[in-house]
């Protein structure tokens, strides 16, 4: 069975950036040896190209979960910012019903999720 590829492009996918991509048991294991804050180019060097760019997100919050020193030292500007994060999607090649889902901040590696579709 093929992976629901058609599921994410129509509904989920901004742009289809290799038809075909699929991420294996062997890439994964080498992303997760990868550390936040790496260049999306060496993650891409790393599991290849994702099978599609996701609409991107943002957040009022920054993509880490670090707390600053002092709250009374975040600006009112700091505080507005909102935070835009690209995310890319992989198909499983070993689970038809799995994607991996890679997120970058400013073209860093944030980290990554699983979406599962029914």
């Amino acid at each position: 069975t093929q992976v629901s590829s058609q599921a994410i492009a129509n509904n989920k996918c901004e742009h289809v950036i290799k038809s075909g991509a699929e991420i294996s048991r062997a890439q994964i294991s080498r992303l997760l040896a990868m550390p936040e804050g790496s260049p999306k180019q060496a993650i891409q060097q790393t599991i290849l190209e994702p099978y599609c760019a996701l609409p991107t997100t943002s957040s009022m919050t920054p993509p880490t979960q670090e707390e600053p020193a002092s709250a009374d030292k975040v600006s009112a500007e700091d505080a507005a910012v909102a935070y835009v994060l690209e995310r890319e999607a992989y198909p499983l090649a070993f689970d038809s019903e799995a994607w991996l889902v890679v997120t970058y901040h400013s073209g860093d590696y944030q980290g990554y999720d699983f979406v599962f579709r029914p």
